[in-house]
């Protein structure tokens, strides 16, 4: 044991064999360990995914607009529900949840985007509609413009839609992301 008679400022408190390990030999409770979870998206059919999109429409809570968008983010990671979604109007519910006031809703909306534009006849029903590029490139200059980045990036992999991006005024935004001080989103 270290006395504290005769201690010099700046010293150790602990001596070497008292103090205390990094790795505690007990186990640590599970609500503080991090959660590693895996889970498969299974693919659905149009009957199943058709509520959601209903919600994402119509809905006036806030809650069950953010709700209804994580389910749609979460479908949509998997390619086989691509073409499900489509049919079953999820690009619209997709537009309309873009807008919200919620941030996380608009967060999931975008990345749900993201994943459907990579199905060409969604892209290009995407860029038929009047508004929804204008509303992705908008939320390029929002604080958080990763998921909007993901949108512009597969979109313009599609046929056409990288000159399309451009004479919507795509161009500014993305350079002024290049030159933003954060190295995270000059590297996406």
């Amino acid at each position: 044991m270290l006395s504290l008679a005769g201690r010099r400022p700046g010293a150790r408190l602990y001596a070497r064999e008292d103090k205390p390990s990094r790795r505690s030999k007990t186990a640590s409770p599970s609500y503080l360990r991090p959660l590693h979870r895996s889970y498969r998206v299974e693919a659905l059919g149009p009957d199943s995914i058709k509520p959601l999109v209903e919600l994402g429409f119509w809905s006036k809570s806030v809650e069950v607009r953010r709700d209804s968008a994580a389910a749609l983010s979460t479908l949509a990671r998997n390619p086989d529900n691509l073409g499900t979604l489509g049919r079953s109007g999820a690009l619209g519910a997709t537009l309309s949840l873009l807008i919200s006031t919620d941030d996380a809703c608009v967060r999931d909306a975008t990345l749900t985007l993201g994943q459907l534009v990579q199905c060409v006849e969604l892209a290009d029903r995407f860029m038929e509609r009047t508004g929804g590029l204008e509303t992705v490139l908008g939320l390029l200059r929002s604080p958080a413009p990763r998921p909007a980045l993901v949108v512009v990036a597969n979109l313009a992999c599609q046929r056409g839609a990288a000159d399309a991006i451009v004479a919507r005024g795509g161009l500014r935004p993305l350079v002024a992301l290049l030159r933003a001080p954060r190295h995270d989103i000059r590297n996406e």
